[in-house]
Order: C-alpha cells, then sequence, then structure tokens
C-alpha cells in the first residue's frame, strides 16, 4: 500500500490479496456503498475472475434488499450463484430474503 505525498488522499492498494481482504471487511461490516466500489476495481482489475463478479453481484443484491427492492436484491443474489455457485453468503441472502406474497405472485401474472 502507497499513500502519494503529501496529497491528502486515501492510500492506493497495490496488492491484489490485501484489496481482496479489505473487500471481505467491507462485507463483514455490511459497509456495501465502499464494498461495491472495492468489489468494482477488483472485478475490472481481473476481468477473468467470477469470484469478484459474483462478490459484486451479492454487494448489489443487499444495497437493493436495503432499497427494498426485494426482487432485484433475488435477481442479484442469484446472478452472484450463478457466477459462484458456492457462494455461501448468497446462498444464506436468499434464503433470508423476503418472498412475494401470494397476491404479488397472482398479480404478475395477470
Amino acid at each position: 500500500m502507497r499513500t502519494p505525498t503529501g496529497s491528502g488522499r486515501q492510500p492506493i492498494i497495490d496488492s491484489e490479496a490485501f484489496q481482496l481482504g479489505h473487500l471481505r471487511t467491507l462485507i463483514a461490516l455490511s459497509r456495501w456503498p465502499e464494498a461495491k466500489v472495492a468489489a468494482r476495481d477488483l472485478a475490472h482489475q481481473h476481468p477473468h475472475t467470477a469470484h469478484y463478479r459474483a462478490l459484486l453481484a451479492l454487494i448489489r443484491g443487499h444495497e437493493a434488499s436495503l432499497a427494498g427492492d426485494h426482487k432485484r436484491a433475488r435477481e442479484e443474489w442469484n446472478r452472484a450463484l450463478t457466477l459462484e455457485p458456492t457462494l455461501e453468503p448468497a446462498q444464506e441472502a436468499l434464503r433470508q430474503a423476503p418472498r412475494p406474497s401470494l397476491l404479488d405472485r397472482l398479480l404478475r401474472r395477470g
């Protein structure tokens, strides 16, 4: 990690392992906006690593859930599991996610 001298800027994180550790800490603390930025950075730097894209989808799902958009949250968590089927946090989020009511399901069919 390096900090531009005298710039007052955030440190620049050089190591992929350090970035991933930082991302996992942000996820554990439910700091979703910061986690999304960190996951997006990793996904862009390592586009062939599905794990980073799965973590980004996981985070977007949590943000959607907090915003009350449970349908989108479930879509994001399912996307995370498509990218990484064993991603336990996405599996757990889906297990705990509110299900649409019977009335909502009936109205969508019509």
